[in-house]
């Protein structure tokens, strides 16, 4: 339940409770007697919720890279991955995913469309951990 509502971690959880009086309102099916005994698991346990806290002040969002600029470990770059087909099938002649989303923007004949998927593809939690070229 907390999930569909973004909260994935205990970090997550321990950031909303603080922020909003009556947080618990916006998760449907998480009722105030609940959200008292979070509360009260989080007051009973401060070093934790200071632990927590720390995670989320690390935890900066990273940067959109323009397209040229990204670069993915060999390691995830779908070169070797379970649906990567022979070379000799592939219609895009795409090595990694790198080559395979460009090959597929560049078929884009609308410049609106084009630019709206590179900005998807551009997104960090598209690719997963991308370093600048």
């Amino acid at each position: 339940m907390l999930n569909l509502h973004s909260i994935r971690t205990l970090a997550d959880l321990t950031g909303r409770i603080p922020r909003r009086q009556r947080w618990w309102l916006a998760i449907p099916g998480l009722g105030e007697r609940s959200a008292h005994l979070i509360e009260g698991f989080f007051a009973a346990h401060p070093a934790f919720t200071e632990r927590a806290r720390a995670l989320i002040a690390a935890a900066t969002p990273e940067p959109v890279a323009p397209w040229e600029n990204i670069y993915m470990l060999h390691g995830v770059d779908g070169s070797h991955g379970t649906f990567r087909a022979p070379k000799a099938m592939c219609a895009l002649g795409a090595d990694d995913d790198y080559q395979a989303i460009s090959a597929w923007l560049e078929r884009h004949e609308a410049t609106e469309t084009q630019r709206d998927y590179r900005a998807e593809a551009e997104q960090p939690a598209a690719l997963g951990d991308h370093r600048a070229r």
